[in-house]
This record gives structure tokens, sequence and C-alpha cells, in this order.
């Protein structure tokens, strides 16, 4: 699917708002563009209270001018994101733009046990996760040493809430990330994908597993970046 905002409104890829609803098992996959001075998010714009969890994102995101690109949300104000992911690519011209959320409201909004591995590219300020550190928990994104994410500053990482990861890391993240839960029932973290759970975009791709941990209830719908 394909979403573009109105003017310099905000895009999601699965909802605008949430104010207080419960998703799960929810995935969205495409293409999301915000017009200047807009946003446009992976799955949600905001969240003002409620929960997503086990849900994903995976597709490119588009922010002209100084506007703000996040692979997952703009900004969580209130409620819990749990177990869920983004992957592609987030690019905002001028602007911001981040792997996972854009903004939180500390001590109101919280994410914990999720990824994102989405490459960034921005005008003025990259995140690639968040840059509310004391509100994620058990958090990671990728950056590979001389490229993918090579310049992104790792300065909102800190041990136990947000860490930044090689590839290899996450196809071997059952060993890193011991307090997931995995392999436990659709609501749970697994590495066990086999192309039939799989369906890229590109030929490319096609015929090949997700080499990533995905939620066990879901296939995966979407190319996906390699080292």
């Amino acid at each position: 699917a394909e979403v573009t905002s109105l003017q310099s409104g905000g895009a999601a890829g699965f909802v605008l708002q949430n104010s207080g609803g419960v998703v799960r098992l929810s995935y969205a996959s495409g293409l999301v563009t915000a017009q200047n001075g807009g946003s446009a998010s992976g799955f949600f714009n905001s969240m003002e209270g409620g929960e997503v969890s086990d849900s994903y994102h995976t597709g490119k995101i588009l922010a002209a001018g100084n506007g703000t690109a996040s692979g997952f949300g703009r900004a969580l104000r209130q409620g819990t994101v749990t177990n869920c992911f983004s992957v592609g690519s987030a690019t905002s011209a001028s602007g911001n733009a981040s792997g996972f959320l854009q903004e939180i409201t500390q001590y109101n909004g919280f994410v914990k046990n999720s990824y994102a591995a989405v490459a960034l590219t921005f005008g003025s300020t990259g995140a690639g996760f968040t840059n509310s550190v004391v509100s994620a928990t058990d958090c990671y994104w990728v950056r590979q040493f001389g490229g993918f994410n090579s310049g992104v500053d790792t300065l909102w990482n800190q041990t136990g809430r947000i860490t930044s990861i090689s590839f290899d890391t996450l196809r071997q993240m059952q060993l890193y990330a011991s307090g997931w839960s995995w392999d436990s029932g659709d609501q749970s973290w697994t590495m066990a994908t086999t192309p039939a759970q799989t369906h890229p975009v590109t030929d490319a791709q096609r015929g090949q597993a997700y080499p990533y941990p995905r939620i066990k209830g879901l296939d995966y719908y979407g190319d996906w970046p390699v080292s």
C-alpha cells in the first residue's frame, strides 16, 4: 500500500492516531510519504494511549522538506509499544529521521522489546531507534561499521535500554535478547522462518526466508536490508 499526507499533515501506514485502542498482530507494508513540513511514519502517527504489540512495518518512509520520517511511529505520548519492529528506510530531506520512534513523552509512553533495521537519511538529526532513552527497555537498532547507518550517532545508546547492533547480531537475537519471549505462541518472537512465510517485493529476494526476528503469528511481507 502507498499512503501520502495532505499538504503538511501526517501520514502513517496503519493508523493515524491511536487514542486508547489495543492493536495486536498487525502489520503495514509499503511506501509512506509526507509533503513538506509533514510527518511520515510506518505504523502510526501519534499514540495518545492504549497498546500496540506484536506488529511491524516494512517499506520506505519519505518526508519532503523539513518533515519528519519515522520507521514505526512519530509521537508516543501515552501508552505502550511492545514486541514490534520496523524494517526498510526513513528519509527526511532537511528534517529529522528515526528508525523507530521520533518522539516519546517521558514517563507516559513506553517502548520495550523492539528493534529497527531502518536505513536513515536526514538533513538535521537522525536517531537509530529513538531519542528518548528513559522510555525504552531492551530495544535495538542496526548500525554497521563503515556501512549501514554508520553516520548515525550512538548518542542515545544506553545498556539495557537502546543498543546498536550489527546485522550478524540481529540474526542471532535469540542469544542476545534473552528477556524477549521466544517461540511461545503467536504473540512471541521467532527466528524460525521459512520461504513460505516470507513475501518479498523484488525478484532478487523471492524464494528466500526473512533472516531476522519476526512475530511468530505473522508472515513477513516486504524486502529487507542485508549487510
